[in-house]
């Protein structure tokens, strides 16, 4: 039942009019405490990851989801299921990113181990142009004025992994780009 209303919600907030309804009737708390409980049911995971990736993309529900500490069930899920399943990495990345348009989120994500996670999962799926896409996306913003996660990027050593990306003719255009502008943000020469 609870993942069914997951894949409901995570279905009915594509729509703008249906993620501010939602975003009202406490979907943005509930969505983060399923993924809390039962994270590990990766089912579950993935429908709860889209649900918060969609409702994201309001502002009033990015502030709710923030509150409800999304940031740190998205880091931990990504954290322990990212590497494994590549529509968990997916819907985790996606989530990073639409959360990351908060300021505030943003400095969430800069107290948990976020850079170093989005990482470890972009280089298990390597060879997955979706995922490195989502993943470079995810990292631009959030280290496009935050220092703190710029930091925290630098401190992994990206630059070779990013490097590898920029390279590759196989990636897409889309993360190409973006892994050019990580090497570019960052403190270091291309």
């Amino acid at each position: 039942v609870i993942e069914t209303a997951c894949y409901a919600i995570r279905n009915l907030s594509v729509s703008l009019e249906n993620k501010i309804i939602l975003g009202r009737c406490h979907a943005c708390e509930m969505v983060v405490s399923c993924l809390k409980k039962f994270g590990s049911i990766l089912t579950l995971a993935i429908a709860a990851l889209g649900s918060i990736a969609n409702l994201a993309s309001d502002e009033k529900n990015r502030a709710k989801l923030g509150s409800a500490t999304a940031c740190d069930s998205v880091v931990w899920s990504l954290k322990n299921y990212g590497a494994e399943s590549a529509p968990v990495a997916l819907q985790g990345l996606a989530a990073c990113l639409n959360l990351s348009f908060s300021g505030e989120n943003k400095s969430r994500f800069g107290k948990l181990p976020t850079s170093a996670t989005i990482l470890m999962v972009l280089r298990a799926h390597k060879t997955n142009v979706q995922v490195i896409e989502a993943g470079t996306l995810a990292l631009v913003k959030l280290i496009s004025g935050n220092e703190e996660n710029k930091k925290k990027l630098a401190a992994v050593n990206p630059e070779f992994f990013l490097q590898s990306i920029y390279r590759n003719k196989n990636q897409s255009q889309l993360a190409r780009a973006q892994a050019r502008k990580l090497l570019q943000i960052l403190p270091v020469k291309v």
